[in-house]
């Protein structure tokens, strides 16, 4: 029989994933209107192809350093200094780490300034032939550089905010990004007509000024709880000096996913134009399920275990990250099966308008798919890795992701002259998927068996899954040929009838296959929804309470 969910931590975890994932809907939502005005404005070509890689440089450097291994290794030690030392020692802490930052990240800003041919080359070697395009990369990776910079202080924010419970402040702040992106879409042509730049080079500049919002968004939050913006430059504080020494294997502990996407766009960037922004624009839509639960969780998970490492409670750890991973599922897993199902609809009613056409919607739906294939192995590792570097442990990580490297190498040369340039995509989905199931394994024998009914939790989600992109996609084969002509309302139409039709079955098969987690999930999501009741043992009537923290 399947033992009930242990209550320790896992409420915790749920509800700060809950409010998370909700701001993250709001994030990656918007993030979806920022694709598609971009698709709108610059289609599919030279000029879209030079912004994916200017993105991607700062991207990858914000995943691999500010949003992967410095939160993972800043958060505990940050908690570690607040519980034992007290608030002030915890933010000179902050304020040392961001004096590091403005010293390192700043010299990689302007490596991107100076030394941005070189950088570009690193990403998309097949630019080396297309000069105009290289020129154009050259010219926007120097306007959207100083958002790593931006981007790794507000992810110092970002976690003090957490550990003191505030969580929905923090993931909604990139909506700020998002936003700022469209609006740089939208001045591109006045700024051609007054400066004769190329509109485009108003997107990059805006990627910069997002990432500044983002970081002085949630300052005012960090003021009133006591903290003062006063970066100092110590390299020898023992705080920074450990939280460096987990960040250095860190910084190839979670690059799997950006480290293989660097190979996709280097190899894409030799195929025609157009190539290298179906790959970005697929990678983009995958991040919607990804963004969504698997940061949600990762944030919150990281939090409370860094809690129950302080306090030595190894019986919390595991039931923390065994709720975390089957929360992943639960959400993560049909999320995907439905990419799977309506690639081809949700890619033209996004994308397809403006100058992005019919084939080139049609093209990026097969990458979706195949991207869509690997999404619990680009999901599993951003909550799995950041409980390595709470246990102080950012080696095996590292070795891990070499391999993995290496895995998606040999896929590549396998795959490519089978599926030409899909062969990219399949590689990373099998790479990634590989080295979730080896981060599993080595988690396991590192802090013990997970929680019973972990295993046969995740069995019938899985089963709910496929059982619903199965019912999704036989809702839309059967439909005439007529629904398969462009039209942004068909495909509209059709994405509606897949996802509804795939969510009513996964529903009915949670109910009859017994997965309680969901009801417990849903439980906390509508809990965060609601207005705030009167406090308990009040007299009808009575004004409501305080909102739960966090």
């Amino acid at each position: 029989m399947k033992q009930p969910l242990p209550k320790k931590g896992v409420q915790r975890v749920g509800r700060n994933a809950a409010v998370i994932a909700l701001a993250g809907l709001a994030v990656r939502a918007l993030g979806l209107v920022r694709e598609a005005t971009l698709a709108y404005f610059f289609g599919a070509g030279p000029a879209r192809d030079a912004l994916a890689i200017a993105l991607r440089l700062p991207a990858v450097l914000r995943d691999l350093f500010a949003e992967g291994s410095m939160a993972a290794a800043f958060v505990p030690r940050f908690t570690e200094y607040r519980e034992q030392k007290g608030d002030a020692a915890a933010h000179e802490l902050a304020n040392v780490m961001l004096g590091f930052l403005m010293v390192v990240v700043g010299l990689v800003v302007a490596s991107f300034i100076f030394l941005g041919k070189w950088w570009v080359l690193l990403f998309a070697g097949g630019f080396k032939d297309k000069p105009e395009t290289l020129e154009l990369a050259v010219q926007l990776t120097a306007l959207a550089g100083p958002f790593v910079l931006m981007v790794s202080m507000a992810t110092v924010f970002m976690g003090m905010l957490n550990v003191r419970g505030k969580f929905f402040l923090p993931a909604l702040a990139p909506c700020l990004l998002n936003l700022a992106t469209i609006v740089g879409c939208l001045v591109g042509l006045p700024l051609q007509q007054w400066t004769g730049l190329q509109p485009i080079t108003a997107v990059a500049a805006a990627y910069t000024v997002g990432g500044l919002l983002q970081m002085l968004g949630m300052y005012p939050a960090l003021r009133r709880m006591g903290y003062r913006f006063r970066p100092r430059i110590n390299f020898r504080h023992p705080g920074l000096v450990r939280i460096i020494f987990l960040m250095a294997p860190g910084l190839l502990g979670l690059a799997a996913v950006q480290l293989t996407s660097i190979i996709d766009m280097q190899i894409a960037s030799r195929y025609a134009d157009g190539v290298v922004s179906y790959v970005e624009y697929s990678f983009r839509l995958l991040q919607l399920p990804i963004g969504m639960v698997g940061m949600a969780l990762a944030t919150a998970t990281l939090a409370k275990a860094s809690l129950d490492m302080a306090s030595k409670d190894n019986e919390a750890l595991r039931a923390t990250v065994s709720n975390s991973i089957t929360m992943l599922f639960l959400v993560a897993m049909p999320v995907a099966g439905m990419l799977v199902a309506v690639a081809d609809p949700i890619t033209q009613a996004f994308y397809a308008q403006g100058e992005f056409t019919f084939e080139d919607a049609h093209k990026t739906a097969r990458l979706v798919q195949l991207y869509a294939l690997g999404t619990m192995g680009t999901a599993l590792p951003r909550v799995l890795i950041p409980i390595f570097f709470t246990l102080g442990d950012s080696i095996r990580p590292m070795l891990l992701t070499l391999a993995t490297i290496g895995l998606k190498l040999v896929l590549v040369v396998l795959l490519i002259p089978v599926m030409s340039y899909e062969g990219l995509v399949a590689a990373t989905s099998i790479a990634v998927t590989a080295e979730a199931v080896a981060l599993w394994w080595m988690l396991r024998r590192r802090i013990g068996k997970f929680i019973p009914g972990t295993a046969s939790g995740l069995l019938r989600i899985s089963v709910a899954s496929v059982l619903a992109t199965a019912a999704a996609w036989g809702a839309l084969s059967l439909l005439g040929d007529s629904w398969y002509e462009p039209g942004k309302v068909r495909q509209l139409i059709k994405v509606c009838l897949g996802v509804g039709t795939g969510g009513v079955v996964y529903l009915i098969a949670c109910a009859v296959l017994r997965v309680e987690e969901l009801w417990v999930f849903l439980a906390k999501v509508r809990s965060k929804l609601k207005p705030p009741g009167p406090p308990p043992g009040a007299p009808p009537g009575a004004p409501p309470g305080p909102p739960p923290r966090g």
